[in-house]
């Protein structure tokens, strides 16, 4: 993933990231241009589905389920 400055517009890069639930992070990050020095915070989040996962997730439901 790349991000870019949001003062300079230089590459930045990510520092480091807190996960804070499945569907959200918040993303360090650094401008790589020394003269500038910019640190900030971004936020990453989940949209949509495009196609559903082949995965099945297990929860207590489908575990009764086959139980049956």
């Amino acid at each position: 993933m790349r991000v870019n400055c949001t003062t300079c517009g230089h590459k930045g890069r990510i520092s480091s990231r807190e996960e804070v639930t499945r569907a959200y992070a918040k993303l360090y990050c650094q401008c790589l241009d020394a003269k500038c020095g910019h640190t900030w915070v971004s936020e990453l989040t989940f949209s949509h589905t495009l196609r559903p996962s082949a995965c099945l997730l297990y929860t207590s439901d489908a575990a009764d389920d086959s139980l049956r």
